[in-house]
């Protein structure tokens, strides 16, 4: 189930930074790994708190998946690595699709993997005109 966070308290972005360093190391090979200090800060510090946050919680009520919405831009979607395969991205994209207005997504371009982010983008707004 998605849930808004509508005010994040700290120790919800602290878990939400966690889960995107855990995210980032296993997906985004083209970083490197002494770059991703610097870019958590900024998650931490700017990204997270700029955005309008949706998440899915595991079963032990922490994070499996978040999204970041500025407007109608996707700007943020990541899925814990003990997550990734069981829909919670692409269940995060329709959200927001349907529910939010967003209608563009901002996809980091050496990303390889979050290429599917835009075709499920693309499906989300098919079926959310047909509604």
């Amino acid at each position: 189930m998605v849930e808004r966070l509508a005010s994040p308290a700290a120790h919800e972005l602290d878990a939400l930074t966690d889960l995107w360093e855990r995210s980032v190391r296993a997906t985004h090979d083209f970083l490197a790994p002494e770059d991703i200090p610097f870019f958590r800060r900024m998650v931490r510090q700017e990204a997270l708190p700029a955005a309008e946050i949706y998440v899915i919680r595991d079963s032990g009520n922490g994070f499996a998946a978040f999204a970041g919405i500025g407007a109608d831009r996707l700007e943020m979607l990541f899925v814990a690595p003990s997550a990734r395969g069981k829909g919670l991205g692409r269940e995060l994209v329709e959200h927001v699709a349907v529910h939010c207005g967003v209608r563009r997504v901002d996809v980091n371009e050496q990303n390889a993997q979050a290429s599917s982010v835009s075709n499920v983008n693309r499906e989300s707004e098919i079926s959310s005109s047909s509604h």
